[in-house]
């Protein structure tokens, strides 16, 4: 059994309480929010994914997403990130973050990286959780396109996929 002890716990996660001027209790409500180490390049994109929706829940504008970035990763990839981030460009304009971040996400993820992603809805699935997977891997191609020289899929295609994974029943 694998145990993370308290030490190594801190050390691997920050906690991020809820903001009380949204209305919600400060200590009702935390997210665990891991640090990047190290990893593939699809454990990158599973942290990008958590970082966004963390982001969105505590309204960061690109300040707070820079300040937090250099927080949360770790080794090289940060050593690249604040490198990226030396510019002379407005690091309040949003898309100066994401750039950023993409610049230094070569560390792990090489521009010519491809994943071959089959997915299939198994028949004890329900259609919430197999959508949840499908969106997971969606928004992975999206952060794929825009890293490399790749088009993104079409909104077309991705709900033909959608669609042709379910079981005849």
């Amino acid at each position: 059994m694998n145990v993370i002890s308290s030490k190594d716990a801190k050390e691997r996660y920050l906690t991020y309480p809820a903001n009380a001027a949204n209305g919600t209790q400060e200590e009702t409500v935390t997210k665990k929010m891991s640090k990047f180490i190290d990893g593939r390049p699809k454990d990158f994109h599973e942290w990008v994914y958590h970082f966004e929706q963390l982001a969105t829940t505590k309204n960061w504008n690109a300040e707070d997403k820079f300040l937090n970035t250099a927080f949360l990763l770790r080794g090289d990839l940060h050593d690249a990130f604040d490198d990226a981030a030396i510019t002379d460009d407005d690091v309040r304009i949003e898309g100066e973050f994401w750039r950023t971040l993409y610049a230094a996400s070569k560390v792990f993820v090489p521009l010519d990286y491809s994943e071959k992603l089959q997915i299939k809805k198994i028949r004890s699935e329900s259609h919430a959780e197999y959508s949840k997977r499908f969106r997971a891997l969606a928004q992975m191609e999206k952060r794929l396109a825009d890293l490399g020289e790749n088009a993104a899929m079409c909104e077309d295609v991705l709900c033909r996929l959608f669609k042709r994974d379910f079981p005849y029943e």
